[in-house]
Formats: C-alpha cells, sequence, structure tokens
C-alpha cells in the first residue's frame, strides 16, 4: 500500500543528488522497479560520504536491513542499477560470499554490531526480507550515468495532465485519472508478417491507415497489429538463429514509427503482437531457437527488443506489447508437472496444440517472462501482455491453471519484472456455443484475476448468437477492460456497429471512457 510509505528528500550537495528511503518490505527487483517509477534507482555509492549519508538516512527508521543498487551480472562481477562504475567498495570482510550461490544484491544490516557504520552485505536478491527498506536515488549526481530509461510517474498512480499514458489501478485500466475501457479491432497484418522493416511499410501504409481511420470514424480507440510472427522478415537472424538487428534494410523503427505517428493523429492506441504460435510454418525454426536456446533469446532481446522498445516508447501511441499470440497452438497439453504452473493436464483434450504439440508451459513462460522483463527494464510503464486463446489457460478458476500469473512466469525465467500487466483471452463458439468458460458467460471477477483483461479477439460470426453491439455491451457491463474483435480486413463492416454501439461510453463504475485523447 502506498500509504505505508515514508519518504525523505535529503539532498547530498557532494553528488547533487537527492535521496528517498521507503519503509517498504520489498525485493531488490521490486524496490528497484519502485525506484524507476519515481524518477531514479536504487542507490549507488561512490564515495565513503556518500555512503555515510545513505546510512544515516536508512537509520531514520527501525528497519533491520537497507537495499542499495548493487546487483551481481552473470560474470561474477558487481554492477550499479544506474549504470555507473563500480569504483567505490564497502562490503564487509569476507563479503560478498554468495552464501549456497544464491546472494546476488547488495544491502546495509542497520542494527547489527558486526556491520557498524554501513558495511554492506550480499543477500537474496528476491528475498522480501522484514524491515527491509530501501533508498532511491534520483538523477541529478556528477558520478551517475543513466543506462537505463527513467520515469517520472508510478503505473499504479494517476499520471500527469497530459501524458496521456496507459497504466493500472487495481483491476482497471486508467488515463489522466480515469478508468478508460479499450474499444476496437484487429488489424493483425496488410500483408501477413510482410509489413514493416525492409522498406514494407511504403506499400502497406495506405490500407493501415485507412484501418486507423474507419476504427476512429466508428468510435473505436485502439488496434491490435503484428510484427514478427514467426520471424520472416524481423527481427534480423544470423544464420545460426541469432538475432543481429531489426531488419534487413534497416526500415523497421521508422516504419513503425510512421504507422504509430498516423495512430495519434486518430487517437488509437497501438498493440503491437511480437510473435504467433497459432501456426506453424516456414519460419517456425526461427521462432522455435528463440524459445529453446536462451542464448538467442538474448540476442533478440539485446539487438532488437530493448532497442525496439527505447525507440518507440515515448509515442503517445504505443498502448502495450503483447508478447505472443496464442501460445497454446504450440502447446504440449497433458503434461504431468507437482507444480500447477507447469502441469497442463487440465488442458487435455481441450484444444491446445492444433499447430503441433512442441513446447511446455515452462519453456513458454520463460520465454514470456524474459521479454517482459526485457520490456519493463526498457520502459517502466510499459503495458505488457499475452493474447491466451481461451480463459482455460489463464484462470485458476472452474478446474484450470493459470499458466500466466505472476508466481508461474518468475518461477520459469527468474526475471523479477518478467510479469504481465494486463491479460487478454479470446474466445469463440463451437458450432455456435461457447464452451462454459467464454468471458461473454461470465463477469470479470467471476475468473478469480488480479489484473484487468481486455476480450482480445472474438467476433459475431462466432458469437454463440450475440451480435456485434451485444459483444462489446456485455464486455463493458460486465467488468472487462477492452474488446477487440477479429478481425478488421475480414469482419469490419459487421464489427464497426458493435464499436459504435459504446462510442460515447463513459460510466466509471462500469466499463470506463472509450473516447480517449492522445492529443
Amino acid at each position: 500500500m502506498l500509504c505505508s510509505i515514508k519518504i525523505t528528500f535529503p539532498y547530498l550537495a557532494l553528488t547533487g543528488a537527492t535521496y528517498q528511503l521507503v519503509t517498504q518490505k520489498k525485493s531488490f527487483y521490486d524496490a528497484e522497479h519502485y525506484c524507476q517509477t519515481h524518477g531514479g534507482h536504487l542507490t549507488s555509492v561512490h564515495s565513503a560520504a556518500e555512503n555515510q549519508h545513505v546510512y544515516n538516512l536508512c537509520r531514520q527508521h527501525s528497519g533491520r536491513y537497507c537495499w542499495i543498487g548493487l546487483e551481481r551480472e552473470s560474470t561474477g562481477h558487481f554492477r550499479w542499477t544506474d549504470g555507473s562504475a563500480f569504483s567505490y567498495n564497502n562490503f564487509h570482510s569476507g563479503e560478498p560470499d554468495n552464501y549456497n550461490n544464491e546472494e546476488g544484491c547488495a544491502l546495509m544490516p542497520l542494527h547489527d554490531s558486526n556491520y557498524p557504520n554501513g558495511l554492506w552485505s550480499d543477500k537474496k536478491c528476491v528475498a522480501h526480507y522484514d524491515l527491509s527498506y530501501f533508498v532511491c536515488k534520483m538523477s541529478g549526481s556528477s558520478q551517475t550515468h543513466t543506462s537505463a530509461p527513467v520515469v517520472t510517474n508510478p503505473p499504479s498512480q494517476t499520471l500527469t495532465s497530459g501524458t496521456h499514458k496507459l497504466y493500472v489501478q487495481g483491476t482497471n485500466l486508467m488515463m489522466d485519472g480515469h478508468r478508460v475501457f479499450l474499444s476496437g479491432t484487429n488489424q493483425p497484418w496488410v500483408a501477413y508478417a510482410y509489413d514493416f522493416g525492409n522498406h514494407q511499410y511504403a506499400s502497406r501504409k495506405t490500407k493501415f491507415e485507412q484501418a486507423l481511420q474507419q476504427v476512429h470514424q466508428a468510435g473505436g480507440n485502439s488496434i491490435r497489429t503484428w510484427i514478427h510472427i514467426e520471424g520472416e522478415t524481423s527481427p534480423q537472424f544470423s544464420s545460426d538463429g541469432h538475432v543481429t538487428g531489426f531488419d534487413r534494410d534497416g526500415t523497421f523503427i521508422s516504419d513503425m514509427r510512421e504507422y504509430l505517428q498516423a495512430a495519434r493523429r486518430y487517437n488509437i492506441l497501438v498493440f503491437p503482437t511480437l510473435w504467433n504460435a497459432a501456426v506453424n510454418q516456414n519460419y517456425h525454426y526461427r521462432l522455435n531457437g528463440l524459445i529453446k536456446d536462451q542464448s538467442k533469446l538474448q540476442s533478440y532481446i539485446d539487438h532488437a527488443l530493448i532497442p525496439m522498445v527505447q525507440a518507440l516508447k515515448d509515442e503517445p501511441a504505443l498502448g502495450g506489447w503483447d508478447i505472443m499470440n496464442e501460445p497454446e497452438g504450440e502447446l504440449k497439453a497433458n503434461v504431468f508437472s507437482a507444480d500447477p504452473c507447469f502441469d497442463t493436464r487440465p488442458l487435455n483434450n481441450q484444444g491446445p496444440g492444433w499447430a503441433g504439440k512442441l513446447y511446455t508451459a515452462q519453456e513458454f513462460a520463460k520465454f514470456i517472462n524474459w521479454q517482459a522483463d526485457a520490456i519493463k527494464r526498457a520502459d517502466p510503464q510499459a503495458m505488457v501482455t499475452v493474447g491466451a486463446w481461451n480463459p482455460k489457460s489463464n484462470t485458476d478458476n472452474f478446474g484450470f491453471h493459470n499458466l500466466y500469473k505472476d508466481e508461474c512466469l518468475r518461477k520459469a525465467g527468474g526475471k523479477q519484472l518478467g510479469t504481465l500487466t494486463f491479460y487478454s483471452v479470446h474466445t469463440y463458439d463451437n458450432n455456435g456455443h461457447f464452451d462454459g468458460q467464454s468471458p461473454f458467460q461470465h463477469s470479470f471477477s467471476d475468473f478469480g484475476l488480479d489484473k484487468p483483461v481486455v476480450i482480445a479477439e472474438f467476433n459475431q460470426n462466432k458469437g454463440g448468437g450475440m451480435t456485434s453491439q451485444q459483444q462489446y455491451q456485455y464486455a463493458y457491463n460486465h467488468g472487462y477492460s477492452g474488446a477487440w474483435a477479429w478481425a478488421y480486413d475480414k469482419d469490419w463492416s459487421t464489427e464497426q456497429d458493435g464499436v459504435s454501439a459504446i462510442r460515447s461510453k463513459n460510466d466509471q463504475s462500469k466499463g470506463g471512457l472509450v473516447a480517449i485523447n492522445l492529443n
């Protein structure tokens, strides 16, 4: 709870920085994320005087420990999270000892006679130590070079008027202090997998912008669009399957930026979907390498994902990132695990694996966790989701397991920031009937989820007898945070009626504001 936080802002002339003591129990990674969303990082320390200043600040309250921003890299060397040089060392004699090969983050014991005057110890990064506070250091230090982006507002609080960025408050999507409802459609592609990069967008632009215009005219505010798919033209792969850049000709970012800037003119938020597991086609071997080989996945993160997020994060029309469309298409169902996070027996004979039973739930969860973590490190305000094929894989109710909850993603990949910001689910009928778990048969609360949910694929044609207007109105009135019909190029003449049916809505006790403003 934010109300439990006590913050002081002492200024240190030696560094020109401002420091915040936060009296809230968090892991190292959650503390670093908190600092980033408040405009800084966990504090770095570059002199005995600065160390004493931080130590004195930590001891203003009764905590036992105080995190500082020092983290062990995979090489065994330590680094400050703000990117500054590790030039001052105040570890206690015999430290860091990396006890049981589990300790990789530094803190100050505050009331231990064996660690007087701000000596450091290494501890488990993921632990929430009792009464472990932390200090955030705000930009301004001449010592500090910030290598990660810094934002000025936490995503859990109201953003400054005029920023027009989505964020989450409880189980609602918010913008400019108002609950909002994402209303629109899927325009997944103009030319499947050949839309962005390699000078391709120039010949697709007219159709993309036509969709933006028509969604806007219908009163919609958002579109979901596919990007890499299976790696056909982006990102750029080497012959051994590692990612070396965005695309062959170097136009990927400029293409994406041009699209996003057009979307802003029409007040449309765009949600790029990176990968697709609903099919297994000629270039699947590239995507397979990223899922199976963590060095290849890291090459994508380093050479494409992080640079892409950094390049586009300030575009007002960037709504968020969908890491993968329907992982369940290539999921191995009926796999036993003692851990419910990875036990897919409840999904046996339920539909997963239609494109091939290729990957375990644990493999997909790691793939998602690493990318979500990278996105949030590059842009702490980023919205991240995964397009689940059906609520069956995205809830712990009705006898199923939520494969995408925070606990499961962190267990699989080990990245503490690698979680989703909101959930998105797809739903279609079978022979005219929904399966009992469709969001159109339930209210949001029935799924027992702690994040907002967008119904990210559906249509009237396979809508269980519901009209498009009924579907959009149902989603708006039953606790969901958005509705995107499938798809613009196929059924827009019908689906636009649903979008138009809620265009003027602004009931803050239900779906919220539809007519958002990005300008």
